[in-house]
């Protein structure tokens, strides 16, 4: 898999788990990421740890766009927040959320090793954003993302529609070249 540049311990403490990253990333403890830092079945779930070695390796698995390193770690500070989910050790799945944190939230690279496909890992993921964008977001928050073709009853489980639909139009995209 992936060997992270970010050394990872974790110290077990009652039924929250702890990570101690000695990188460049600020780690804030607060109430609520007490509430995230948790044990998912098979999966520690850590946010803010998307590093741009990780983003880039789960981009190349889930054959999306290739960007340059140094594109990817603008994009991660300028990230809202994101998770990692981690498998004895090794990360095997990532989500971000973008936006401006109050009223418009784009969720991004919901993206799961192959070998960890249907094991709930993509769930947990989506459980743990949703409860960050919950947090934050204003009533009357949009939050949208783009699914991959196939993906889509996948998000419907979590109240996304698919669009077009009566009430909005096609989701559309244009990449800048």
């Amino acid at each position: 898999m992936l060997s992270n540049n970010a050394e990872c311990r974790n110290q077990e403490m009652s039924s929250i788990y702890y990570v101690d990253f000695n990188s460049k990333a600020e780690t804030i403890w607060s109430p609520f990421l007490e509430q995230l830092l948790f044990k998912a079945g098979d999966f520690m779930l850590v946010p803010n740890a998307l590093t741009p070695e990780i983003y880039c390796h789960f981009h190349e698995l889930a054959g999306f766009r290739r960007y340059d390193i140094t594109d990817v770690e603008e994009a991660l500070q300028n990230t809202l927040y994101s998770v990692v989910a981690y498998n004895e050790g090794e990360p095997v799945g990532i989500a971000r959320v973008i936006g401006d944190g109050r009223i418009t939230f784009f969720i991004k690279d919901v993206i799961v090793h192959p070998e960890f496909r249907n094991r709930q890992c993509g769930k947990k993921l989506m459980e743990n954003i949703l409860m960050f964008i919950e947090e934050e977001a204003c009533a009357g928050a949009c939050i949208g993302l783009m699914s991959t073709v196939g993906k889509e009853p996948f998000y419907e489980k979590f109240g996304f529609e698919q669009r077009p639909n009566e009430a909005h139009g096609a989701g559309m995209i244009k990449y800048n070249e």
